[in-house]
């Protein structure tokens, strides 16, 4: 049986890709099916990743024709790059030759692939994972696309859901598949304190201002608060200047000209291995999240690490806490909330309590139970084809 992979064209493999190239990495990589994975960020040295020829040399001319003609028509130029793929069509286009020949198209977060599959006459089965929210993605999906579709694959039971209430998705053909933890707990947690630590993109959604704001409400009480952000505008180890960011460089300069130069601060994007150890080495976790997280993949890394979780329980992370033995807050992103809640954590939460719930996080969401929770998966829906 060959199983044939295809990543989303943008993602990256370089170490700057998102929850799809860890996934990949970490669950199929390792898989003992005959399996290639295919994409458009260039070769990563390994021999199951690859990217053609082909589509490499389509990729730079587009990116050059994009460049040029953003800037005579003033148009950014990923708009324009977009308008040429055609949604992807002729990124499938290029691919086909490694394609064809499959028993099993596994496709990860572009819904829109499989139709392009079907008009270019594949005509083998297909998976398709989400990792996002699956009702964007379906806009331009009609029920026969659908039916095209022989197997949904969601993160987090809370994206299924509502995939099967929105997109009419027949349940019976959909499963979850978490997103997995890297490594074992860190030896000797930090002590309880009211260090925090906030991990994810500097966007509205995520909530940074909230958690900015809650340190400053602590220290306006006279309690030794402190916040380290770790994250960019933009996803992996890439970042830029936006309002909002700007807006957060402000309120954090305000609350450090009153209490010290060194209670906010901005440590911009960092390598997941720095991630994890800082948040080993800070207790609390603040993640402020004003919209329905598809699964919380910061949420599970924060716990496995023993920081304790101040957040709002939205969208799949509820998930997470309820393995992990915890509860959120149905807040309604009041910073004043999170300041309180962090002060309750620090008389109550103990150690013992923080190693438990890393512990139960490092069982179910390791990357070696993922990975066999895929595998389990795969099996029972291509145990027919020889």
């Amino acid at each position: 049986m060959k199983i044939v992979v295809i990543a989303p064209r943008e993602e990256h493999w370089d170490g700057t890709g998102g929850a799809i190239a860890t996934w990949v990495e970490n669950v199929q990589a390792p898989s003992s099916h005959n399996l290639k994975v295919l994409g458009a960020s260039g070769s990563n040295g390994t021999g199951w990743y690859s990217s053609p020829g082909r589509l490499q040399l389509a990729k730079a001319t587009i990116t050059r024709t994009a460049g040029v003609l953003s800037s005579l028509l003033q148009v950014p130029a990923k708009k324009i790059e977009n308008a040429i793929w055609l949604r992807g069509l002729l990124y499938i286009l290029l691919l086909l030759p490694e394609i064809r020949n499959a028993d099993v198209v596994y496709i990860h977060n572009r819904p829109l692939y499989t139709r392009f599959l079907r008009i270019f006459g594949f005509s083998g089965r297909i998976i398709l994972h989400m990792h996002n929210h699956a009702t964007p993605y379906f806009r331009r999906m009609s029920a026969k696309d659908v039916q095209h579709i022989d197997h949904f694959l969601f993160c987090s039971e809370f994206i299924r859901t509502a995939a099967v209430n929105e997109c009419h998705i027949p349940k019976e053909r959909t499963g979850v598949l978490y997103n997995g933890v890297p490594g074992v707990l860190a030896h000797g947690l930090s002590p309880m304190s009211l260090d925090l630590i906030f991990v994810g993109r500097l966007q509205e959604i995520k909530g940074a201002d909230v958690a900015i704001r809650t340190v400053s409400i602590l220290r306006e009480k006279g309690h030794e608060a402190t916040l380290t952000l770790v994250g960019g505008t933009e996803t992996g180890l890439h970042d830029s200047h936006t309002p909002y960011s700007s807006k957060l460089t402000q309120l954090a300069e305000s609350v450090n000209a009153a209490y010290g130069p060194n209670v906010i601060r901005f440590l911009g994007p960092r390598p997941l291995c720095e991630v994890l150890d800082r948040m080993s080495r800070t207790p609390l976790f603040i993640f402020p999240s004003r919209t329905d997280e598809a699964f919380g993949m910061v949420l599970a890394e924060s716990i496995s690490r023993g920081s304790y979780p101040l957040v709002t329980a939205t969208g799949g992370m509820p998930e997470i806490l309820e393995i992990a033995g915890l509860s959120g807050y149905n807040s309604l992103y009041d910073a004043a909330e999170f300041a309180n809640a962090a002060l309750d954590a620090q008389g109550t939460i103990t150690e013992d309590l923080r190693i438990a719930a890393a512990q139960k996080i490092l069982t179910r969401l390791n990357w070696s139970r993922i990975r066999a929770d895929y595998e389990n998966s795969l099996d029972e829906f291509v145990e027919f084809i020889p």
